[in-house]
């Protein structure tokens, strides 16, 4: 008896951790070197090293984050865990955060929302991405660029 109750109290606490890992996302958290004073300069980028990072970047206004900013991609970054955030609809496209329907605004409204910074993947790679585009102004992993620079590299 003492056998079955532990093997059924390993198996509850197995299945309420799997569950619990389904529901954690990564937090959005800013570069390391966010807070130096010349951060985002061309010498000094803001460097993406892991998913809390770029999900950092997804997140934010423009205007507050990457107005003409520099990024330095320096890892490899697994996205995998990307198909559970926000309700299934998966990872925030760079350049969207608060990104409205542009048939229902001025131009002037969708411009500050638009990515416009210079973005180096420095030969590293971001796989198992997921996005459930269900809007159609809004695409891939930079969702919307004005004057944006991306190096993009074909393995």
């Amino acid at each position: 008896m003492k056998n079955e109750n532990l093997v059924k109290s390993v198996m509850i606490t197995l299945i309420l951790l799997v569950s619990l890992s389904l529901y954690c996302e990564t937090l959005a958290l800013p570069p390391s070197n966010y807070e130096d004073e010349d951060a985002g300069s061309m010498d000094n980028p803001f460097l993406i090293s892991n998913l809390a990072n770029l999900r950092w970047l997804s997140e934010i206004p423009s205007y507050i984050a990457y107005f003409g900013k520099h990024f330095l991609q320096t890892a490899d970054i697994d996205a995998s865990e990307t198909q559970y955030w926000n309700d299934g609809q998966g990872f925030k496209p760079i350049g969207s955060a608060g990104l409205i329907n542009p048939l229902e605004i001025g131009n002037d409204d969708l411009y500050f929302n638009l990515f416009s910074g210079k973005f180096n993947g420095n030969n590293h790679t971001i796989s198992n991405l997921h996005i459930k585009a269900q809007q159609s102004y809004v695409v891939g992993l930079f969702g919307a660029t004005v004057g944006a620079s991306l190096k993009i590299y074909v393995l």
